[in-house]
């Protein structure tokens, strides 16, 4: 939802996420470490790891789907 608010006003990705948590897009979550993996002007991936947990999850825009692991 965040890289879609971010797409909405920019008209491309956001490449980090710094540019979504400075920019208002996204709160953060405690304990969370969010990454932008990847981003252009029509698509990014993005991964998610919680600090009490070993899975990361990973969402591409291409495929819309969020999938366990790395990379999507």
């Amino acid at each position: 939802t965040a890289q879609e608010a971010y797409y909405s006003d920019n008209q491309t990705y956001a490449t980090s996420a710094a540019a979504l948590l400075t920019g208002g897009y996204f709160d953060g979550s405690a304990n969370v470490t969010m990454a932008v993996t990847s981003a252009s002007g029509n698509t990014y991936e993005m991964t998610a790891k919680h600090a009490q947990s070993s899975n990361t999850w990973c969402i591409d825009a291409t495929v819309g789907e969020i999938v366990k692991g790395t990379t999507c």
